[in-house]
C-alpha cells in the first residue's frame, strides 16, 4: 500500500541535526552570498555588506521538522529585497507548497508593514510632517529541494486555483523559484570551487550514488582550494551529516569524527569508516578490530587538544553572531561549556 504524504511526520534525529547544520552555515553571510550568486544571477552585484539576516520564527510557525528556512534582507542600491529560502527535505513533494510559500511571504509583508507604520508614527511626532510614500519591497521565494525525486508540485499559487474563464486574470499570483538539487549538473557544481559546491556535491543523491565512496576523495580535493573560514563551515556540516551518510556509525566513530582537527582529517575519517563498514562488506569484523585498535591507541592529551579546537570553532561562530544554542547543538557541547571556555579565553587574553 502506498504511503500517504504526511508533512508533520517527525524526521529522524540525524536528519533534524543535519537540517539545523544547514541553517547554521546559511547564517554565514559568505556562504549565503555564494548561494544567491549561483541561483540568482541578477543579484551578482550584491556583497556581504548588503546582507542582513532576519529572524524567521514569525514566518514558519507551522513548519514541520522536515523543513528549514532562512530569511535575508538585501539592502542594495538604497532599496530592500527579501530572499526567503525554504529547504525542503521530504522525499515526497507536497502539492500545496506554493500556497504555503504565499502564506510565508504575506507574513513577511505583514511584519514589514507594521514596522513601517511604527516608523511613520515616530516621524509624525518628531517632524509634524507626513512621511514620504513607500512601496513594499520584492520578495524572492526560493524552494530548495534536496529530496531524491522530482519536484512535481505547482510553482505558482495561481496554478492551485480552479480556472474560471474571464476572471482568472484577477487570481492571486506568487511564483517561487524552485531549485531541485538533483537536476543541477555535476560539472556546474565542480566549477563553483567553493563551500557551496562542496555542500551541494555531498547532498546530490545522484552524484553520491554514482561515485559511492569516491565522493569523499572528490570532495577532499575540492576542499584544498577553500579558505580557512569555508573549511570551518564545511567541517561543522560534515560532522553533523556523517550519521545520515554512515547509517550504522558507532558512538565511538561519531566521537572520533567530532574530535577530528581540520576538515581534511574529517573527510579522511569518513572515507575510511565508509570503506570499512560498507564498501568491503566486512562490517562486523573490521568494525570490532577498528574499535579495539582505536581504543588502545587513543591518548588523553590528543583528546583534550581536539576538544579545545572544537571549542575555538564555537567561539569564532559566536563572534560572527551565530546563536549560541545552534552552535552548541551542532558541535555537541552544552551552552555552559561554551560560555565557560569563552570566559577562560578572555581571562587568558587579559593576562597576556
Amino acid at each position: 500500500m502506498k504511503k500517504k504524504y504526511n508533512e508533520n511526520e517527525k524526521a529522524p534525529a540525524e536528519q533534524r541535526k543535519k537540517d539545523k547544520a544547514f541553517q547554521l552555515i546559511m547564517a554565514d553571510k559568505s556562504f549565503f552570498l555564494q548561494f544567491v550568486h549561483f541561483l540568482i544571477p541578477e543579484l551578482r552585484g550584491v556583497t556581504e555588506k548588503h546582507l542582513f539576516p532576519e529572524k524567521t520564527d514569525f514566518i514558519g510557525m507551522d513548519l514541520s521538522e522536515n523543513r528549514s528556512d532562512v530569511l535575508y534582507r538585501i539592502r542594495y542600491q538604497a532599496r530592500d529585497t527579501f530572499v526567503y529560502t525554504l529547504i525542503e527535505h521530504q522525499s515526497k513533494v507536497e502539492r500545496y507548497m506554493s500556497f504555503r510559500m504565499t502564506q510565508y511571504a504575506m507574513r513577511i509583508y505583514e511584519k514589514y508593514y507594521k514596522d513601517r507604520m511604527k516608523e511613520k508614527d515616530t516621524q509624525d511626532q518628531e517632524t509634524k510632517k507626513a512621511p514620504p510614500r513607500w512601496r513594499f519591497p520584492p520578495i524572492i521565494p526560493i524552494i530548495y529541494y534536496d529530496g531524491e525525486g522530482k519536484w512535481t508540485a505547482p510553482e505558482n499559487m495561481k496554478e492551485l486555483i480552479r480556472p474560471v474563464e474571464q476572471i482568472d486574470q484577477y487570481y492571486l499570483t506568487m511564483k517561487s523559484l524552485v531549485i531541485t538539487l538533483n537536476k543541477i549538473p555535476e560539472e556546474k557544481l565542480r566549477e563553483l570551487n567553493n563551500a557551496l559546491g562542496v555542500y551541494m556535491l555531498l547532498n546530490h543523491t545522484e552524484i553520491v550514488k554514482k561515485y559511492r565512496e569516491k565522493i569523499f576523495r572528490m570532495v577532499l580535493e575540492m576542499i584544498q582550494t577553500l579558505d580557512e573560514k569555508e573549511k570551518m563551515l564545511i567541517q561543522m556540516y560534515i560532522q553533523s551529516m556523517a550519521q545520515s551518510v554512515l547509517k550504522n556509525i558507532t558512538e565511538e566513530e561519531q566521537e572520533e569524527l567530532k574530535n577530528c582537527k581540520g576538515v581534511e582529517n574529517s573527510m579522511q575519517a569518513i572515507e575510511r569508516i565508509y570503506e570499512e563498514n560498507y564498501y568491503k562488506g566486512k562490517e562486523d569484523g573490521i568494525q570490532q578490530g577498528h574499535q579495539k585498535g582505536r581504543q588502545e591507541g587513543r591518548q588523553e592529551g590528543r583528546q583534550e587538544g581536539r576538544q579545545e579546537g572544537r571549542l575555538e570553532s564555537a567561539i569564532r561562530f559566536l563572534e560572527r553572531g551565530t546563536p549560541i544554542d545552534q552552535v552548541a547543538e551542532i558541535l555537541g557541547f552544552t551552552r555552559e561549556e561554551i560560555l565557560k571556555f569563552q570566559k577562560e579565553q578572555e581571562n587568558k587574553n587579559l593576562r597576556s
